[in-house]
């Protein structure tokens, strides 16, 4: 029994350490996305998706942000995708107009094993 209740209670740690350091990693990667906008503070975050080979190095998010422009006004949502670059080792960002779906296109071509969320 006593068994029974230690396994039940690492797998219930080991899923609360992959729900913290997921939101550790989209921190991470929103970084240069906030250093981008007028007013960060004020920034709203949706549909994100996180895509990476293997483990969590050299990643991308994908997602949608929206933040107030300097008169104080949203401007609505904007896609975006934030990934390493493996040139200078740094994260970068890009942001794309709507109708371009740069996300779907990486969701839709990566194998079965990459980390996604």
């Amino acid at each position: 029994m006593r068994k029974v209740i230690a396994g039940i209670g690492l797998v219930v740690l080991l899923v609360g350490a992959a729900i913290l350091y997921k939101g550790h990693l989209a921190q991470e990667y929103r970084a240069p996305v906030l250093a981008k906008l007028a007013d960060p503070g004020s920034a709203q975050f949706r549909n994100e998706t996180f895509i990476s080979p293997w483990g969590l190095a050299n990643g991308t998010l994908c997602g949608e942000v929206n933040s107030k422009n300097e008169l104080g006004g949203y401007v609505g949502y904007k896609p975006f995708y934030a990934y390493d670059d493996s040139n200078t080792g740094n994260r970068e960002v890009r942001f794309y107009k709507s109708g371009d779906s740069v996300c779907d296109l990486m969701k839709n071509d990566v194998p079965w094993w990459w980390i996604r969320w």
